[in-house]
């Protein structure tokens, strides 16, 4: 490849790993959480109006159906965490065969997802492990051991230590209200902003790309 033909050819990277489509992510999430916001309006409605063994059975419901709202948010979210993983893999591999390594991260989705995030606080992983780890909980929980140590699987043992590290557990019907209490969104009706926190992560990504992609045009 000649010299005038490689900066046009890094600004189409540039272009390419550095588009921003979260605000449809973020309607999504506005939707779901208003959903969750309905749910918890109707458990406190229940609570003024009835009593004894109705206003339990209600409760488990909604809570219930929050629960999956909030499920359904994660795995929207990891959607995108999908896109910007399957992108930055693509960078990857096309530099190789320019003879280029990219170094940024190691081009696989554990070093992706663990790297331009915040950590959660208390434990050792970011919040787009977090989020991803909750998304595949919410898709797969209902396949794993009733007692998750006893869950021997590589992928489960994997999303089991990341959940159970903000309190999660086999016992618990509001695991991904813990979830995202640990990205630090305290109301359901707030998820919509986990497209913030996923927007941060993929600009921060893509400045720490085309920096390198830079160093590589400039040589």
């Amino acid at each position: 490849m000649n010299d005038s033909a490689r900066p046009n050819r890094y600004a189409f990277h540039l272009r390419y790993i550095g588009h921003d489509d979260t605000e449809t992510l973020q309607d999504v999430l506005r939707t779901l959480g208003k959903a969750a916001l309905q749910a918890e309006q109707r458990i406190t409605d229940i609570a003024e109006t009835q009593d004894g063994d109705y206003i339990g059975e209600v409760v488990a419901e909604e809570t219930m159906l929050i629960e999956d709202l909030l499920g359904c948010a994660f795995v929207a979210a990891q959607s995108y965490i999908t896109r910007i993983v399957s992108r930055l893999i693509w960078l990857h591999k096309r530099l190789e065969r320019d003879g280029h390594c990219l170094t940024t991260t190691n081009g696989r989705k554990d070093g992706l997802i663990s790297s331009c995030s915040d950590s959660v606080p208390g434990t050792e992983y970011t919040q787009i492990q977090v989020i991803n780890a909750f998304a595949n909980y919410s898709k797969h929980h209902d396949e794993w051991k009733p007692k998750w140590d006893d869950e021997t699987g590589q992928l489960p043992r994997r999303t089991i230590s990341v959940v159970q590290a903000v309190a999660a557990s086999e016992n618990s019907s509001d695991n991904c209200r813990k979830g995202l209490t640990a990205l630090g969104i305290h109301s359901a009706f707030d998820v919509y902003t986990m497209a913030k926190i996923l927007a941060k992560w993929h600009a921060n990504l893509t400045d720490a790309y085309k920096n390198e992609l830079r160093r590589f045009s400039q040589s």
